[in-house]
C-alpha cells in the first residue's frame, strides 16, 4: 500500500516532528490533498505512546464541503493500546465510496472510543499555517473539531471548535 500522511504532505503539513497527546473524546479533523486518482484501502495512525488498555480509535474519511469536512465516506479502526504505525482497512459508509481524485481536498478524522489518553506522532504546527476557520482573529488551530459527537464519527461533520493541537500523524493507503 502506498501511504500518504496528512501531517507531512503539502500544502498543509511539514517535516518538523513532535508528538500530540489525544486527550479529547471529540473527533478532530485534518485536511489532505489526494495525490492521485485511486481508491483508498487503509487508514493509518502513528502511535508513539500507547494507551494503558484497549482503546479503539476510528479514522474517518470525509468529503470536503466548502473548505471544511462534509460527509463521512469511510471508516477504518485501530487499537491505540500498541505503538508504531497502526493501520485498519477502510469500509465505505452506505451509499459512499472510497475513491479520490488527484488534487482534490478531503478530510481525515480521528476519534477515540474510550477515555484513555494516548500520544501520536505529529508535525509541529508552528511550521505550518493554522486552520482558516477560527472563532477569533488571533486563534491558532492545528485541527478543527466538533462538540456533541463524543467517541463517534458523525455522518455529517459540523465544526464547532478547534484545538491548538499539533498536526496528527494520520494517513491513508491506496
Amino acid at each position: 500500500s502506498d501511504t500518504s500522511w496528512a501531517n507531512t504532505e503539502m500544502p498543509f503539513g511539514n517535516a518538523r516532528t513532535t508528538t500530540q497527546t489525544i486527550n479529547t473524546n471529540q473527533p478532530v479533523y485534518l485536511p489532505f490533498i489526494a495525490r492521485r486518482t485511486d481508491t483508498l484501502d487503509k487508514g493509518y495512525l502513528y502511535v508513539s505512546s500507547a494507551a494503558g488498555s484497549t482503546t479503539p480509535v476510528k479514522i474517518g474519511l470525509y468529503s470536503d464541503s466548502n473548505g471544511l469536512p462534509g460527509t463521512l465516506r469511510g471508516v477504518a479502526s485501530v487499537d491505540a493500546a500498541s505503538t508504531g504505525t497502526l493501520n485498519g482497512s477502510f469500509a465505505a459508509e452506505p451509499g459512499q465510496d472510497l475513491d479520490t481524485t488527484a488534487g482534490e481536498q478531503y478530510w481525515l478524522a480521528v476519534v477515540r472510543g474510550s477515555a484513555n489518553d494516548f500520544t501520536v506522532g505529529a508535525s509541529d504546527i508552528s511550521y505550518s499555517g493554522s486552520m482558516a476557520w477560527r472563532n477569533s482573529y488571533n486563534a491558532s488551530y492545528g485541527v478543527v473539531s466538533q462538540t456533541g459527537s463524543d467517541n463517534a464519527l458523525p455522518a455529517t461533520a459540523s465544526i464547532t471548535t478547534g484545538f491548538a493541537y499539533q498536526l496528527l500523524a494520520v494517513g491513508v493507503g491506496y
